[in-house]
């Protein structure tokens, strides 16, 4: 607030500053009519900017509708043909219409062709990933690919009617029968083969547990015996002995018992109902079988029963599981691999002969058992029931006694040979 004027001052002076004061003061009180009228305008501004959005989209909308009604328009008048407005309609035939005596889908030719060929092509896939992953021998061929051994003797599969001493005895049981051929063909190749003619122990084994080998081994002996040679059939499976089951012999006195010194070798060694057979069982089954038969008195008993007797077959336990058969067929004349057909795998095979051959085994041949008469990969496709009953015009065959066995069962043992050596 400005101060009052002095005393000294002139009167006008001093009416000139009361009224500048006066105009100051109704200024400063005043209303401010500018701030409002702005505010106003900005809401009317607000406003019509609203409102010229709105009028925009509505002449937008306008503008469409417009355009899709004359669009309309011009398609009615397209369309219809009545209309004096509309423009005369024009047409040009491109193909004739015709009715087809075929449908158009399925193409039955073409989906036969690559039916076929996808049918190919996922067989023969199949069929080349099952022979990489199956490694069984299948075949004859397989085996002598292999091995690198010959197939000795192929015998067929019996039925399983046929209980253990029926297999066991086919060659004495059934001589017609194919099996008793078979193991005719063993023996002719064993006789008559560079490495067996001379020999008289003969070991058989095989890769694996259920391979056949102890039912080969009896009907071998069998046979041999049958061609005249004093045969004698050893159980050296001191893990799991067949040979007096097959023989329904008593095996309380065997092999074991001698080596321990508890019964003489005579009253070990068993006839059987087969002429010029003899059987040493098994007997007792030892706690150490491997140390016995690696010992010296299995060695002396082996002694002396080779000089009695003109054909020996040994019954060992398989080559893999343990180490019995290598034992035996280091000392053994001749060894034969028995494999079961569609059983025995290349690679277990593979390991028995190499195993047999670190022992310095003299490995003949190898004897295919169990194989089915509908395969034709072991030789079996032509059939061997025509051959059977050749000769014989289908009559019963009746055996001569003494002409093919030579003697009858009652034969009795060497003794003089055994008398003194057990």
């Amino acid at each position: 607030m400005p101060s009052a004027p002095s005393a000294a001052a002139p009167a006008p002076v001093q009416h000139r500053m009361a009224r500048t004061a006066t105009t100051f003061r109704l200024q400063a009180a005043a209303p401010r009519p500018a701030v409002v009228r702005t505010d106003a305008q900005q809401k009317d501004a607000l406003e019509l900017n609203a409102k010229e959005a709105e009028y925009m989209q509505l002449q937008s909308n306008v503008e469409r509708t417009r355009k899709m009604v004359d669009m309309l328009d011009s398609r009615i008048k397209e369309i219809n043909v009545n209309d004096v407005e509309s423009q005369p309609l024009t047409t040009q035939t491109l193909e004739l219409a015709r009715a087809e005596d075929k449908p158009s889908k399925p193409r039955k030719p073409l989906v036969l062709m690559t039916a076929l060929m996808m049918g190919l092509v996922l067989g023969t896939g199949l069929g080349l990933m099952r022979d990489w992953m199956d490694h069984r021998l299948r075949s004859a061929e397989d085996i002598t690919a292999s091995l690198g051994m010959p197939v000795l003797g192929v015998v067929p599969h019996m039925s399983a009617k046929h209980n253990l001493v029926a297999r066991g005895q086919a060659v004495s049981l059934e001589p017609m029968s194919e099996s008793a051929e078979a193991y005719r063909t063993v023996r002719t190749a064993l006789f008559f083969g560079a490495s067996g003619a001379d020999a008289k122990t003969f070991l058989m084994t095989s890769p694996a547990p259920g391979d056949g080998k102890s039912t080969s081994a009896s009907n071998l002996a069998i046979a041999m015996a049958q061609a005249g040679h004093r045969t004698l059939l050893i159980d050296c499976d001191f893990r799991k002995p067949t040979q007096h089951k097959i023989f329904e012999l008593d095996d309380k006195i065997g092999l074991s018992s001698v080596i321990a010194g508890q019964a003489p070798l005579r009253d070990a060694v068993q006839r059987t109902r087969v002429a010029r057979l003899q059987v040493l069982p098994c007997g007792p089954i030892p706690s150490n079988p491997a140390e016995i038969l690696n010992g010296k008195r299995f060695a002396q008993v082996m002694d002396v029963l080779v000089r009695a007797y003109d054909r020996i077959v040994i019954d060992s336990p398989p080559v893999m599981p343990v180490t019995d058969s290598r034992i035996l067929a280091a000392s053994a004349d001749v060894t034969l691999l028995v494999l079961r057909a569609n059983k025995s795998t290349h690679r277990l095979s593979v390991h028995a002969r190499d195993g047999l051959a670190s022992v310095g085994a003299n490995m003949l041949g190898v004897i295919v058992n169990d194989v089915p008469r509908r395969r034709s990969g072991y030789g079996y496709g032509y059939g061997y029931g025509y051959y059977g009953s050749y000769g014989n015009d289908g009559q019963p065959v009746r055996r001569l006694e003494g002409v093919v066995d030579g003697a009858d069962s009652a034969e009795a043992l060497p003794e003089s040979a055994l008398e003194g050596r057990q």
